[in-house]
């Protein structure tokens, strides 16, 4: 008998394997960081002793869901944003938190270990992120126990509105990002990859972009971005450069396997096919485009021409929280309910493929992870499917648990997770981060960067008295 580090056994096993294959009473056998066995329990069954096994029974098991568009440390400042749109919560709250002066690293790092008690409990093994602070951000994640793909804002202009005049030494933004890349890229035994983030369009120079494309050359990384979230961004590149944002980014260079553009929400035809062509993924992030007014990224065209698509949850000031299960069912709303009114947009099938293995793919990393097969990193959720609203678990007239899982699951059904091979949460109990220390530390560092940043002072929509 082979002795392997945990076994998980006697679940519903979601691969998202090449032959999307379910195992319907499945187990896996992890040694190390890898998973070197997967089958039907029966076959497996005096196969392997562990140390660790896992009864799956009633679980659904599927690979650890990737969050391909975040800003981590932005828990600090959840529920400030309010009703406005994205050009004045970049006025009011994004712009003095983050850079008037910049957000100190305590605060960073606070900031996300609580947005990592979140992914973890949501079921989220993976982010994409980008943020002030990258290096207190991956101290965050290094001890969290998770997977990010990590990078600092780089920010060297503003074409917004006159009330914020920012421009920066792009150097020194362009060096601190380099160094950032080769401090941290392969660190936390792998599970932290550097990449470049210019900001945006109305934030990142022509000048900015071209040097990062570059950069991105020579360091073999990634770049993550956003592009056309707004009406307003549209139309501000426009007057700039007589180009729409995805027009103006292909020609640049931009646009490539392994750059991830959040939102697209403003798209042409034209644009839809330039994505589709250029191998770019699109991070489509629901719930927070929907919060401030964004507008509505035409997924159904984008999957359509054959762009790869991705879910995220964006900031937790926009989305308000960071639970992937909630973005998979509103995404798969949304749109049915836009032109032509077609039901069969959205599948669940395709909004699992969209937080595994498109966002995999997205990051370069399709090998590694994203589904669950022989050889592969161990990422792997549990998901508790003894719950009223997640019952009952049909095989016919079909097996329903893939509808469930993007119908009518929520973040806090993850019942374990392990990342790398290692288990961060156990029935529920996370095993890396003191919950209550890092919740009670981020209400003080919370109202304390309101009242240093003085975005307490600021006005938002805000109809009762207290």
């Amino acid at each position: 008998m082979n002795t392997v580090d945990i076994l998980i056994a006697n679940g519903i096993i979601i691969t998202l394997d090449s032959k999307r294959r379910i195992i319907d009473g499945g187990t896996i056998a992890i040694k190390g960081d890898r998973i070197i066995d997967i089958g039907a329990s029966g076959e497996l069954e005096g196969k392997y002793g562990a140390e660790r096994v896992i009864d799956a029974t009633k679980m659904v098991v599927l690979p650890g869901m990737i969050n391909c568009h975040t800003h981590a440390g932005w828990p600090i400042a959840r529920g400030v944003l309010g009703d406005i749109d994205l050009i004045e919560a970049h006025n009011k709250v994004y712009f003095p938190i983050e850079f008037n002066p910049v957000l100190p690293p305590e605060d960073a790092y606070i900031g996300t270990l609580l947005g990592c008690l979140e992914y973890i409990r949501t079921g989220t093994t993976c982010i994409v992120d980008q943020f002030v602070r990258p290096e207190a951000v991956a101290e965050a994640v290094k001890i969290a126990g998770i997977r990010g793909t990590l990078s600092g804002f780089m920010f060297d202009t503003w074409h917004g509105s006159e009330r914020v005049s920012f421009t920066e030494d792009r150097k020194k933004i362009l060096d601190d990002a380099v160094k950032f890349i080769e401090d941290w890229n392969g660190q936390a035994d792998g599970r932290i990859q550097a990449w470049f983030a210019p900001i945006h369009e109305m934030g990142a120079s022509r000048e900015l972009f071209t040097e990062v494309i570059a950069l991105a050359d020579e360091y073999k990384v990634g770049i993550t971005t956003h592009l056309a979230e707004s009406y307003a961004m549209v139309q501000a590149i426009k007057r700039l450069y007589n180009k729409r944002p995805i027009e103006y980014a292909y020609e640049l260079g931009l646009l490539r396997p392994g750059t991830i553009a959040g939102h697209c929400c403003w798209l042409s035809e034209h644009e839809i096919t330039l994505l589709a062509e250029s191998g770019a993924a699109v991070a489509h992030t629901a719930r927070g485009e929907m919060k401030i007014a964004d507008g509505v990224t035409p997924v159904p065209r984008l999957l359509e021409a054959g762009a790869n698509v991705v879910l995220a949850s964006d900031s937790c000031l926009e989305a308000g929280d960071s639970d992937l299960f909630r973005e998979m069912s509103t995404a798969g709303r949304l749109h049915k309910v836009n032109y032509p009114l077609d039901p069969e947009v959205m599948p669940a099938e395709v909004l699992l493929e969209m937080v595994t293995v498109n966002a995999s793919k997205a990051m370069m990393f399709d090998k590694e992870i994203g589904s669950l097969e022989k050889g592969k990193k161990a990422d792997i959720i549990l998901v508790d499917f003894n719950k009223p609203h997640l019952t009952p678990i049909l095989r016919k007239p079909k097996f329903n648990v893939v509808s469930l899982l993007a119908d009518s699951a929520v973040g806090n059904d993850v019942d374990t997770m392990i990342v790398n091979g290692n288990i961060i949460m156990l029935h529920r109990k996370i095993l890396t981060l003191d919950e209550t220390q890092i919740m009670e530390d981020a209400q003080v560092a919370a109202e304390k960067v309101m009242e240093r940043t003085g975005v307490a002072k600021e006005r938002f929509p805000w109809r009762w008295s207290i």
